[in-house]
């Protein structure tokens, strides 16, 4: 029987990282939501959207906000959903750098350690 010996200078650990990384990303499908009720206005107003604020938003609408947050107006109200999920990492070797200009965010290690990253995202 031949044993194989781990080398963490592998090519398949270079393929293992990036592809157990990636499968966390489909738990980030899932966004953080609120629900507002449409603002009314004036009592008896006719109502023809949402009023977001002091602006008012038609119906089946979609905007976006700061923060990585996008809403949309239907007749029950206004629904704004987080479009990043931002992983929790745990290991001590590794950091999540996010850009909340673009929405979007990376994992980094921040040592040479032939370490994986653990990660946990929060849904």
């Amino acid at each position: 029987m031949m044993l194989l010996a781990y080398s963490s200078k592998s090519p398949w650990n270079l393929l293992f990282v990036p592809i157990l990384a990636s499968s966390f990303v489909v738990f980030l499908c899932n966004a953080t939501c609120l629900d507002r009720d449409p603002s009314r206005g004036q009592p008896g107003a006719r109502l023809d959207g949402c009023l977001d604020g002091n602006v008012m938003r038609p119906f089946n609408s979609t905007w976006n906000i700061e923060n990585c947050t996008e809403c949309n107006c239907t007749q029950s109200g206004i629904t704004c959903c987080s479009t990043l999920q931002v992983p929790v990492v745990l290991s001590g070797n590794c950091e999540v750098v996010v850009n909340r200009s673009a929405c979007t965010y990376y994992i980094q290690k921040t040592s040479d350690k032939p370490e994986l990253c653990n990660m946990y995202v929060l849904l």
